[in-house]
């Protein structure tokens, strides 16, 4: 009876030894599974902070909206924007609060010829801008793509898809050029307001920045 007794004790001993290696092993197994999850949540915290790092490495400066009379219905918005990498990119859109503006777009002043006025514009459309224009020139005339004198000819702003911002250049949006349009203005913007103006670049993100409202250029 003895020798059976030292057999059954043997068994158990074993059974315990075994249930022991496979918990241990267990236990490995999930440490190794919260070892992998910190690493690639860090990986994707890197990812991350990389592609923000890219929209705030672009500088901004001299942003401002011009002063709009009583009665406009648009406004125009001007900065500078420098790209500090080696990869091109352009401005995609642009947004601003409801408040300041039904909707905003992006558009560039260009010359055109005698014909091509003639052809699309009308006295409605010479009547419902705001003084001085995009151009600058201290004439009235429309913000939402009609014309008035040029230096050598007459102008036209266009709605324009994208602004290029070249890798390691600085993209100027200023009167004459490539501007942003506030448009549908349901007040008048006046001097001294702050304009929170978010740009959405194609590889570099958005970047929200404030225009001052100003009579003429900082």
């Amino acid at each position: 009876m003895i020798p059976h007794s030292t057999n059954r004790r043997t068994v158990a001993a074993s059974a315990v030894l075994a249930l022991a290696a496979a918990t241990l092993l267990g236990a490995c197994g999930d440490d190794d599974a919260a070892q992998d999850s910190p690493a690639t949540t860090e990986a994707a915290a890197m990812s991350s902070t990389s592609a923000a790092a890219g929209a705030a490495d672009y500088q901004v400066s001299g942003a401002w909206a011009r002063t709009s009379p009583a009665m406009a219905s648009a406004g125009a918005v001007y900065l500078e924007l420098t790209n500090p990498t080696d990869t091109d990119d352009a401005i995609v859109g642009v947004a601003v609060a409801a408040e300041v503006a039904g909707r905003a777009e992006l558009h560039e002043t260009v010359e055109v010829s005698a014909n091509d006025m003639g052809n699309g514009m009308n006295g409605t459309d010479m009547g419902n801008g705001m003084n001085g224009t995009d151009m600058g020139n201290g004439m009235n005339g429309s913000m939402n793509g009609t014309t008035a004198a040029g230096g050598s000819g007459m102008m036209e702003m266009v709605h324009v898809d994208e602004i290029p911002v070249p890798a390691g250049e600085t993209a100027v949006l200023k009167p004459g050029g490539y501007h942003i349009m506030l448009l549908e203005l349901p007040t008048p913007l006046i001097a001294g307001d702050m304009i929170d103006v978010t740009l959405t670049l194609r590889n570099a993100g958005e970047i929200t920045l404030k225009a001052e409202v100003r009579d003429t250029a900082p």
